[in-house]
């Protein structure tokens, strides 16, 4: 499963420790017999600016265990945070 939520081409991951970078959290995940969910959270903080700039989302990944282990059914939306300057990059 982690290799599927890495591999989302929305990431975009930057250099560690940058103010740039991304952070990503898992900050809980349900598994049962044949499925799973698991909430997955980003979170950005620009702190060079001076200015209150940050973004934070969250997703749900579905998934379902079939012969081959795990498939990736679908991401589900859940919130959104947006404060600051005006988006562009």
């Amino acid at each position: 499963m982690a290799r599927i939520i890495a591999r989302d081409a929305r990431l975009g991951f930057r250099e560690r420790g940058s103010d740039l970078s991304l952070h990503i959290g898992i900050p809980r995940a349900t598994v049962t017999a044949d499925s799973a969910h698991v909430m997955v959270g980003y979170r950005q903080q620009i702190t060079r600016t001076g200015d209150l700039n940050f973004y934070i989302e969250e997703n749900q990944y579905l998934f379902a265990r079939d012969a081959a282990g795990w498939r990736y059914v679908r991401r589900v939306f859940v919130r959104h945070g947006d404060g600051g300057c005006v988006r562009g990059r």
